[in-house]
């Protein structure tokens, strides 16, 4: 077996995951209420590239780490917390979508 930063940063720092997941889903929950739908987009699409840039760069920058493989390995972590930031905004969405809105539906009498 080799060594794999992937697995080991997941498990290493899983908070930084959780944070993103999270953060995600909640500011998509507000990003819902955004009347115009290209603003609603930008966030959506920019939250989790955020809030997985900073969970992955904030430790390092504070433990003062000077390592350039953490930049080598940014490209593998960020857009992989990112992917998971956008499953929950998605999946916050669709409950959003799917039990909360207000759908004119006609009646029948």
């Amino acid at each position: 077996m080799g060594y794999d930063p992937f697995s080991i940063y997941v498990m290493e720092n899983p908070i930084g995951v959780i944070i993103v997941a999270m953060g995600s889903a909640a500011l998509g929950w507000l990003a819902y209420y955004i009347r115009y739908y290209i603003y609603r987009w930008i966030l959506i699409i920019t939250i989790p590239l955020v809030l997985s840039y900073y969970a992955y760069w904030v430790p390092i920058w504070n433990s003062g780490s000077t390592d350039p493989q953490n930049a080598g390995y940014a490209i593998i972590f960020i857009p992989f917390t990112a992917y998971i930031g956008y499953i929950f905004t998605g999946i916050t969405f669709f409950i959003h979508e799917r039990f909360f809105s207000k759908r004119n539906i006609p009646n029948d009498t």
